[in-house]
């Protein structure tokens, strides 16, 4: 799946494939009227997602404190094939990859498809029908020597984002890097990584570097 933030230059307007696209659900009265609102929110909250399945244009807003993505529109290309329940994964994969909690479809009532979408673990809102996320995140830790003290700035900013993971694997420093952030001791790890010299990182054991041990 390859995702595209679009912008006012992207001249949608003039794509065949989107003077063609549709309404996958009711968000407005005609194909028509949502490609008009689609293109007046483009640069604010449009998305292309290209899948497997088509092409799909979603307008989604993200809000940060509460981590949620509110899709407001979606259209998909004529030459696209898909299920319902398709579609869902691929806008639950986009909306993972922002690392959002929950998801949510601002769509009016309707009783048929209120629920197809309980069936489909999601829950009934005012706004909207709604699915809380379930992640299983892995942090991957690259070598690389002194370039390691980045990743403890990293670890810090996902803690400030609420990003967790169930598991961690690192190579060479990256692998002393997962040791510190599994003791959850931010401070230990700044100190280490504030106070180490460029010696400490590269040395190697007299031994490595005799004859007799390149065999």
């Amino acid at each position: 799946m390859k995702v595209k933030k679009l912008t006012s230059i992207d001249f949608l307007a003039q794509r065949a494939g989107f003077q063609e696209s549709r309404l996958v659900f009711s968000f407005f009265e005609s194909h028509s009227k949502a490609r008009r609102a689609f293109l007046a929110d483009m640069s604010q909250k449009g998305w292309q997602i290209d899948s497997r399945y088509g092409r799909f244009y979603l307008a989604g807003q993200f809000d940060f404190d509460q981590k949620t993505l509110t899709i407001t529109n979606l259209l998909v290309e004529a030459a696209a094939e898909f299920t319902w329940k398709q579609l869902l994964a691929v806008t639950e994969s986009f909306a993972r990859s922002r690392f959002v909690a929950a998801v949510l479809w601002q769509l009016p009532h309707r009783t048929p498809l209120a629920e197809w979408f309980i069936q489909q673990g999601y829950q009934v809102l005012p706004q909207g029908y709604q699915r809380v996320l379930a992640y299983q995140t892995a942090l991957v830790l690259g070598g690389g020597g002194a370039h390691g003290a980045y990743q403890i700035g990293v670890w810090q900013a996902l803690q400030e984002r609420g990003i967790t993971f169930e598991w961690i694997t690192g190579t060479s420093v990256g692998a002393l890097n997962g040791a510190l952030i599994l003791m959850n001791d931010v401070e230990a790890a700044v100190d280490l990584w504030a106070n180490i010299s460029s010696e400490q990182v590269l040395h190697y054991p007299l031994a490595s570097v005799r004859a007799q041990t390149l065999r």
